[in-house]
């Protein structure tokens, strides 16, 4: 394992997945997505600007193994440069479209400490460190509806909907 950053400036950390969650996000398509001109300012900045992170090495048994775990996203290559500078392809988690948030949230006070403790035991940038320290959470009881706004939701909603109307109709017939 190395630590490392995002090659890619655009790309942006946001808590934007369901349950107040991290991905990452390109920095135009934050601004279109509350109607900006790409001027807007990330709602948590990097003292830098980079995505900090881990790079594992993992079989492939462990690595399918974790993505059966990660829930509601979708794996994609990110080019990463680690802090010895060795540049290389990884595979990042990534919200899928359908349990993304359409606006940042809060992270939960617990889900923040575990980032936190990872940097910290990673050796993570220290300013990188600070920025996580001076993100705002939110205790993890009695999230808001915005939490869990996404259109899996709607989708859940539409299949009940669905259901009850093929049951509605089986017993109309009978």
């Amino acid at each position: 394992r190395d630590p490392a950053t995002v090659v890619d400036p655009e790309l942006r950390l946001v808590f934007k997945h369901q349950g107040g969650y991290a991905t990452l996000e390109r920095a135009d398509a934050a601004a279109a997505a509350q109607g900006g001109s790409g001027q807007d300012e990330p709602r948590f900045r990097p003292y830098d600007g980079l995505v900090h992170g881990v790079v594992y090495r993992l079989t492939r048994a462990d690595f399918d193994k974790l993505v059966k775990k990660e829930g509601g996203y979708v794996v994609q290559p990110v080019q990463v440069q680690t802090y010895d500078g060795h540049v290389c392809t990884a595979l990042a988690f990534v919200s899928n479209p359908l349990f993304k948030l359409p606006q940042e949230v809060s992270p939960t006070e617990q889900y923040l400490a575990k980032v936190r403790e990872g940097a910290a035991d990673n050796y993570l940038d220290p300013n990188y460190q600070a920025f996580l320290s001076g993100i705002s959470t939110v205790t993890g009881a009695g999230l808001g509806a915005q939490y869990y706004n996404t259109p899996s939701k709607y989708m859940g909603y539409s299949f009940l909907l669905l259901v009850g109307l093929i049951t509605v109709a089986f017993f109309a017939q009978h």
